[in-house]
């Protein structure tokens, strides 16, 4: 009698990967450095047009929602030190901001994207002491888990033109920090 054929091996099952969490809540905060620049026209006193600006440190706290793979949302405040500028004017400046993300994975762990929108920024002076800017940075994360990462940001508020002698011109941060996925 002819022998038996022998079973074929069992087809292993296919191992299945936890599913990528792309749509997430997250809080940000950072600590860096603020730079202020003034345009100081022919009447402050110092004979001539020229632009004065003081880096001082300054914090950025704020929250997103990362709404798929490449675009998310974020709202932030941004709080900086006493400015002083060779014309005598001390200045305190904050920001409340909306801005949108658009990003690409640079590896498994980091994350590049790019940043705009809009910011209510205030100077604690009189003049032009508040203004609506557009706001546009870059931001890098890498993450050291699933949830924490570390953070990184680049923004400047762009200037608003004035006809005032004296007027506020870019606004520059460059802030390190941590950011607290929710996945």
């Amino acid at each position: 009698a002819p022998a038996p054929a022998p079973m074929p091996a069992p087809v292993p099952a296919p191992v299945l990967k936890a599913a990528e969490v792309v749509t997430f809540p997250y809080v940000f905060g950072t600590l860096g450095a603020q730079r202020d620049l003034i345009g100081n026209g022919p009447d402050a006193g110092l004979g001539g047009l020229h632009n004065d600006h003081d880096t001082k440190p300054a914090l950025q706290l704020g929250a997103g929602y990362q709404i798929n793979k490449l675009w998310g949302a974020e709202a932030f405040a941004q709080f900086g030190s006493g400015h002083g500028f060779e014309n005598g004017l001390e200045s305190k400046v904050s920001a409340l901001a909306l801005r949108g993300t658009l990003g690409t994975d640079l590896s498994e762990a980091t994350r590049l994207f790019g940043k705009a929108g809009i910011a209510r920024v205030k100077h604690t002076d009189a003049v032009e002491g508040t203004q609506t800017r557009p706001t546009v940075g870059l931001g890098l994360t890498h993450a050291f888990s699933k949830n924490l990462s570390l953070r990184s940001d680049l923004d400047m508020f762009l200037k608003k033109s004035s006809d005032e002698a004296r007027s506020w011109k870019e606004l520059m941060y460059l802030g390190v920090g941590v950011q607290y996925n929710f996945k």
